[in-house]
C-alpha cells in the first residue's frame, strides 16, 4: 500500500499513459486520415478551402505583339495541391467570333508561354482580345473556380500589325488629293495624315525635309483605331519639300509613312518668242512660234495679243493684218496656278 502512494508510483502511471497517447496518434489517428476512415470514438474534419491559383504577371489590359509569359501562383491552405490539376484555358475574341482552347494541363506554380499570331493561342487581335484562365485543385478534390474577381483571370489587348499611315495631305480626305501637292510660298497650310491601326495609335510626328517638326495633333481626340492627325506648315521660300508623318501604336515600334512632295508654283518659262515673216501685206501669213516649259508640267494656257486689236489661245497661232503698219506682238503664258511669263517678239511691219 506504500508503493500505491508513492510519487514514483504515479509517475509511472503519468508517464505510461503519455506513451499510450503518443503511439495512438502516430499510428492509428495517422492511419485513419490517410485511408480515408475515421476512428470508432471521432471525426476527421473535412476539408473545405478551395486551392489558391493567380495570375501575378503580367497585369490585366497590358499589351503583347509577340509570345509572352504569364507567372501563376498555385497554393492550398489544407489538404495539398493535386500536382496533376493544374489547368490553363486561352480564349481569342474578334468581334463576334470567339476561339477557345479548353482547359489544358499546366504544371503548377510555373510560367505560361502563351503563343501571339494566327493559328496561335492568342489568334486575334484587338483590345482585350485574349483571355487566360487558370484553376487548379487540392487533394480533397477541392476546384479553383477562376475569376477576374480572384486574379485567375487576365484579359489582354494583342497587337501584331503595325499602323498604316497614309499619304501627307491638305484636302478633306487623301482620296481627294492630287500629287505632288502644289502649295505656295508664305500661305499657311494644315498638312494631314491619316493612322489605322487595330489597336489603338497612340502619336505621330510630321517631318519636312528629314527634320523633325514636332507632334501632330488629333482632328477627333476621342478617336483611337482610326485617327486623322494634322499640324500647321507655312512654307517661307520657293522649291520642293518633302513630307512624311512617324508614328506609333501603344505597342509597336515607329512607322514611317511614305514621303510626298509639297511643290510651291513655279512660273512657265518661255525661252522664246518669234513671228515670221516679220515684214509683209495683207496677204501675208504671219506664222507665230512660241518655246515654253513649265517647272512643274502643269496645264498653260496662252494668250496672243496682236497689237491690232485681235488676240488668240493658240500656242502657236497664224494672223492676218488688215491695216498696213507697224505692231508689237506680245503672248502671255500662265498655268493653272496663276503663275505667268510674258514675251515680246520682233516687230511686224505691214505694207499695202
Amino acid at each position: 500500500m506504500k508503493f500505491l502512494k508513492s510519487k514514483k508510483f504515479w509517475f509511472t502511471i503519468l508517464a505510461l499513459i503519455i506513451i499510450g497517447l503518443l503511439i495512438y496518434f502516430i499510428f492509428v489517428k495517422k492511419e485513419s486520415i490517410e485511408n480515408g476512415t475515421t476512428p470508432e470514438n471521432g471525426e476527421i474534419e473535412q476539408d473545405e478551402i478551395s486551392p489558391i491559383s493567380f495570375i501575378r504577371s503580367p497585369t490585366l489590359g497590358s499589351w503583347h505583339s509577340i509570345n509572352f509569359s504569364v507567372k501563376v501562383l498555385d497554393d492550398d491552405l489544407e489538404s495539398g495541391l493535386d500536382y496533376d490539376s493544374c489547368e490553363y484555358k486561352v480564349v481569342s475574341y474578334k468581334d463576334e467570333q470567339e476561339r477557345s482552347s479548353g482547359w489544358m494541363k499546366r504544371k503548377c506554380n510555373f510560367d505560361l508561354t502563351i503563343s501571339v499570331g494566327e493559328n496561335k493561342m492568342c489568334s486575334f487581335e484587338g483590345k482585350d482580345a485574349c483571355w487566360i484562365y487558370v484553376r487548379s485543385k487540392d487533394n480533397d478534390n477541392n476546384q479553383h473556380i477562376a475569376k477576374l474577381s480572384n486574379k485567375s483571370v487576365a484579359y489582354f489587348s494583342i497587337d501584331w500589325s503595325k499602323p498604316f499611315i497614309s499619304k501627307i495631305f491638305i484636302t478633306n480626305t487623301e482620296q481627294e488629293q492630287t500629287y505632288p501637292i502644289n502649295i505656295k510660298e508664305n500661305k499657311e497650310y494644315i498638312l494631314k495624315t491619316e493612322v489605322i491601326d487595330n489597336v489603338r495609335v497612340a502619336v505621330c510626328y510630321l517631318y519636312i525635309n528629314d527634320k523633325n517638326q514636332g507632334i501632330m495633333l488629333k482632328l477627333d481626340p476621342d478617336c483611337y483605331k482610326e485617327c486623322v492627325f494634322n499640324k500647321e506648315f507655312k512654307p517661307e521660300t520657293t522649291g520642293t519639300y518633302k513630307a512624311f508623318a512617324v508614328c506609333k501604336d501603344t505597342i509597336s515600334g515607329w512607322q514611317k509613312g511614305e514621303t510626298m512632295e509639297l511643290k510651291t508654283n513655279l512660273a512657265p518659262i518661255i525661252s522664246s518668242c518669234r513671228v515670221v515673216p516679220s515684214s509683209g501685206n495683207f496677204e501675208t501669213n504671219f506664222q507665230f512660234f512660241l518655246d515654253v516649259l513649265d517647272p512643274d508640267n502643269n496645264e498653260l494656257y496662252f494668250s496672243w495679243d496682236f497689237n491690232d486689236g485681235e488676240s488668240s489661245s493658240l500656242k502657236n497661232p497664224i494672223h492676218y493684218y488688215e491695216n498696213p503698219g507697224t505692231y508689237k506682238p506680245q503672248v502671255i503664258v500662265s498655268d493653272n496656278q496663276d503663275a505667268s511669263d510674258t514675251c515680246t517678239t520682233a516687230w511686224v511691219s505691214v505694207v499695202q
